[in-house]
C-alpha cells in the first residue's frame, strides 16, 4: 500500500508542476488581451466540454415531461470580476424530439461566467486548445465593431 502512495504522491507532483505552468499560460494570454483593451466579448458557438447526460424532468405547460440534461461549458472572452479576461459558463442542454421524430438539443440560458483560471483543470486544458478558435472569433468581433463605430461616426459628422 505505501508503494500506492508513493507513486500516487509522484503523479501528484507532475499533475500540479503542470497545472501551474498551464496557467501561467492562461494568465499571459489573459495580459496580452488586456494590454489590447479590445473590450468585445466573444464566445465560441458550442461547448468545449460535456457532462455526462442524465434522465431528469421537465416541466412544460405544467406537465412533468422525462427529458435527458447535460451540462455544457461554454468558453470565451468577457468582463469577469471588473476586468476583461478569459472565461467560462455553464449552460443546461435539454435533448428534445422535434415533430418530425428528429433529436436535438436546446440550451437553457447560460450561467453567470467565471475566470478560466478558476475552472477545473480539465476545463482549462480543453480551452488553451480552444483558444486560437476563440482569437479568430475576437478578431471577427472587433472588426465588426470597428466597422459599426466607423459607420455611426460618418452619420454623426452629418448632424
Amino acid at each position: 500500500m505505501a508503494e500506492a502512495f508513493t507513486e500516487l504522491q509522484e503523479l501528484s507532483n507532475l499533475l500540479n508542476e503542470h497545472s501551474d505552468k498551464l496557467n501561467a499560460a492562461i494568465d499571459c494570454a489573459n495580459q496580452r488581451l488586456a494590454k489590447m483593451n479590445l473590450g468585445v466579448p466573444a464566445w465560441l458557438g458550442k461547448p468545449i466540454v460535456y457532462s455526462e447526460p442524465v434522465q431528469s424532468t421537465l416541466e412544460m405547460s405544467g406537465v412533468e415531461e422525462p427529458t435527458i440534461v447535460r451540462t455544457g461549458t461554454e468558453f470565451g472572452y468577457c468582463r469577469v470580476g471588473g476586468k476583461w479576461q478569459l472565461a467560462v459558463r455553464d449552460v443546461l442542454l435539454y435533448h428534445e424530439t422535434s415533430d418530425d421524430d428528429r433529436a436535438y438539443e436546446r440550451a437553457a440560458p447560460p450561467e453567470e461566467p467565471i475566470p478560466l483560471l478558476n475552472a477545473s483543470r480539465e476545463v482549462r486544458a480543453s480551452a488553451v486548445q480552444h483558444l486560437p478558435q476563440l482569437l479568430k472569433i475576437l478578431k471577427e468581433k472587433a472588426a465588426e465593431l470597428l466597422e459599426n463605430i466607423r459607420q455611426a461616426e460618418m452619420r454623426a459628422t452629418k448632424l
